[in-house]
C-alpha cells in the first residue's frame, strides 16, 4: 500500500511542478489538457483528482468547474501588458 501512495506523490508533484514551469512560461495557467501533456498521464480525471488533492492541500486555488483558474498562493506572476 505504501508504494502505491508514494507513486501517487510523486504523480502529483510532478503535475505541481508542471504547473509553475506552464506558468512561469506562458503567464496563465494551465488546462487539465496542457498537464496530461506535460506529465504524460492519459485521463483527464487523474489530473482532476491530483488537482483536487493539491487544492485540499492548499498547494493550489482553483474553480472546479472553470478552465484555467488555477493559482498557486503566494506567487504572482504578471503578464506582457505589466498586469497581475
Amino acid at each position: 500500500m505504501q508504494a502505491g501512495r508514494g507513486k501517487q506523490m510523486k504523480t502529483r508533484e510532478k503535475i505541481f511542478q508542471a504547473i509553475i514551469d506552464f506558468m512561469l512560461e506562458h503567464n496563465y495557467p494551465p488546462s487539465t489538457r496542457d498537464i496530461m501533456e506535460l506529465t504524460g498521464i492519459k485521463s483527464t480525471s487523474t489530473v482532476n483528482w491530483h488537482l483536487y488533492v493539491l487544492q485540499k492541500d492548499g498547494r493550489i486555488d482553483q474553480k472546479m468547474s472553470q478552465p484555467r483558474t488555477i493559482t498557486i498562493p503566494g506567487i504572482r506572476y504578471i503578464d506582457e501588458r505589466g498586469q497581475e
